[in-house]
This record gives structure tokens, sequence and C-alpha cells, in this order.
């Protein structure tokens, strides 16, 4: 009897586990599914937010870099339009001369259209997000002048700053050194 009654608490032991485990099982892999997946989404976002910054400072130098060099390619052809005019007005001699610069006028004009392609796929840089980071370049000569500016007042050398006068007052000339009158 001992022995049949210990089998029918294992017995319901048993169903109880059965019963109540399998749910639990079911729930603890769902909050383990839904930990990943917000996981997994917190780094999409963050992946996102990662591309835009660099979007951001590829583009802007990239832009900038194209406006340089158009206006650059522009100014060429300006001068090579120029001197054509010229060498038509001056020698007629000089076709050959006249030919290659007409020929690298148009160079230019197609590496100006190719820019400009450049420049409408990476998009107006008025819609760039404007925080920039200084670059490395940048904080270098930052530094240098103030340092150069440190060592100058430091020497008395550096002139007073607009701070140190008091408003509507000039700024005064630099003084020289006095000589006393002989």
């Amino acid at each position: 009897m001992a022995l049949e009654c210990v089998r029918e608490y294992a017995e319901l032991i048993r169903d109880v586990v059965v019963i109540l485990g399998v749910p639990a099982l079911f729930a603890v892999g769902k909050w383990l599914y839904d930990q990943r997946i917000s996981s997994q989404k917190a780094q999409i976002e963050l992946l996102r937010v990662q591309l835009e910054d660099a979007k951001t400072l590829r583009y802007d130098n990239a832009h900038t870099v194209i406006e340089a060099q158009k206006a650059l390619y522009e100014l060429e052809i300006e001068a090579k339009e120029d001197r054509i005019t010229e060498l038509h007005n001056v020698q007629e001699e000089k076709h050959q001369e006249v030919e290659l610069l007409r020929q690298a006028a148009l160079n230019l004009r197609e590496k100006v259209e190719a820019l400009e392609k450049a420049q409408s796929a990476i998009g107006d840089p008025s819609t760039y997000p404007s925080h920039r980071e200084e670059s490395p370049m940048m904080r270098f000569f930052r530094l240098m002048g103030e340092a150069a500016i440190a060592r100058a007042k430091a020497r008395g050398e550096w002139p007073s700053l607009a701070e140190d006068r008091q408003p509507g007052e000039q700024p005064s000339p630099p003084t020289s050194p006095s000589t006393p009158d002989d």
C-alpha cells in the first residue's frame, strides 16, 4: 500500500510537470525569441544611424571636391577657348594647336558633365545633416594657431583683442619702440 501511494504521488508529480512544463518551455522559448528579435532590431537601427553618418561625411567631402574640380575645369575651358580665339585672330597657321585645344576643351566639358552627373547622384549638400566632426588635419591647424597666438601674447607681440576695448572705442595703433631725441 505504501508503494502504491508513492506511485500515485510520482504519477501526479509527472502529470503536473508534463502539464505545466510544456507551456513553460513554450513561454521560455517565446521570451528568448522576443529578446533575440528586439536585439536584432536594435542592431539594425544602430547600423542605419552609422550608415547615415558615413554617407553624410563622405558625400559632404565628395561634393566639395566635385565643386572645386568643376570650377577648375570651367576655368581651364575659358582659358583654352580664349586661346582658341586669340590663335584664330593672330594666325591661321596654328590650325593643329587650335584642334588640340578644341579637343582638350571637349574633354574638359565631358569631365564637367561627368562631375555634374556625380554631383546630382550625390544630392544637394543643403539636405545633409549639419553635424560634422572636426577632421584631424583641421584640429592640428587650429591647435597650432592657438599655440602661436599664445606664444605671441607671452612675448607681448600680440595686439590687444577687441574684448579688451570698451564699446565704441577704436583700437589703438601699434606702438613702436621710442628712441630718445638727440
